[in-house]
């Protein structure tokens, strides 16, 4: 990478060669590059309570009464737990957003402090901008089991905990965009190469350990990804010509209107279809499929949120 320090990542807008502003080459061939802009920052609020306890909340809450940071519903670390959409469906564990699954007396979240394993929450308050939208919020998100990333080059053996390992990547990686993490034995944690994209087998070596690849909270127009190798049964409508998430969703907008959630394959035919409306964001009536297809929660106008993933061999995302 020519230009390390300027944030390249995937295809987001940046200006690597001091511009007026930002800027990306296009996919038009006959344009060359054009100028961006900054995508304007949602903003959420205020929210109230539903359900006895607030068991049906569905608001975009991820920090805990004491401000610490929620941690992901659908990872282990740093507290292993059984209140996960796949162990109690139905309650809409997205992201790390606080939910009520048990029948606690209000929302609540496991946080990412090892030394406090749960605390209560509250809705947003007032209109401000997403929590989750912020860098130090993004968890990150496991892409593969018992797969370490080939070809790194760092090497840390002194972390405990999946949240000092990424501390680690971070400061001796800020461009990678993976990484992995050995929770028993040596602790071997380290970032992946920039040629690792998120598949769950291809660039990635097998151990029969607690060894794990993650994805780094990425933030894409507007989409971030939460999971992986899923997409809703029973959909009716498909596109095949989308090259990009931000297309696909453009279209299922204008064909399904009321649709709340979308899958995308990144691949092989580009598949792109809306989901029906009895698919409520859980791994129930979603099929597995091991390539790059994912499924989306459509949460505002340029605002996509992945929520279902096979984690049978799956790598982590920062």
């Amino acid at each position: 990478m020519k230009k390390p320090k300027s944030g390249l990542v995937s295809n987001y807008c940046r200006n690597p060669s001091n511009h007026k502003g930002l800027w990306c080459y296009t996919t038009d061939p006959k344009k060359r590059w054009d100028d961006c802009d900054p995508v304007p920052q949602p903003k959420f609020g205020p929210e109230k309570c539903s359900g006895k306890g607030c068991t049906g909340y569905r608001g975009r809450q991820n920090r805990t009464r004491s401000g610490k940071t929620c941690q992901n519903w659908d990872v282990q670390s740093p507290h292993k737990h059984t209140r996960g959409a796949d162990k109690k469906p139905g309650f809409g564990q997205v992201a790390n957003f606080c939910r009520n699954p048990d029948n606690e007396k209000n929302i609540w979240c496991y946080t990412t402090d090892p030394k406090k394993r749960w605390e209560y929450c509250d809705p947003i308050a007032s209109a401000s901008p997403a929590a989750e939208e912020s860098d130090e919020s993004l968890e990150p998100v496991k892409v593969a089991i018992s797969r370490y990333c080939t070809g790194y080059k760092h090497n840390n053996m002194k972390c405990r905990n999946v949240d000092c390992c990424l501390a680690h990547v971070k400061k001796s990686d800020p461009d990678a965009t993976h990484f992995f993490f050995r929770e028993e034995g040596n602790y071997h944690c380290a970032a992946c190469p920039a040629s690792y994209k998120g598949h769950p087998t291809t660039g990635t070596g097998h151990q029969r350990s607690k060894i794990y690849t993650w994805a780094i909270g990425q933030k894409f127009n507007g989409a971030r990804r939460v999971a992986y190798n899923r997409y809703c049964t029973n959909y009716k409508k498909s596109a095949f010509n989308h090259r990009s998430v931000d297309k696909c969703l453009e279209w299922v907008k204008k064909v399904d209107p009321s649709a709340d959630y979308f899958f995308f394959r990144q691949e092989g035919n580009y598949h792109c279809s809306p989901c029906p409306s009895t698919y409520s964001g859980t791994n129930a009536r979603t099929g597995v499929q091991n390539s790059l297809i994912y499924t989306y929660e459509i949460t505002g106008k340029n605002d996509a949120v992945q929520v279902d993933s096979n984690f049978k061999g799956t790598t982590y995302m920062i």
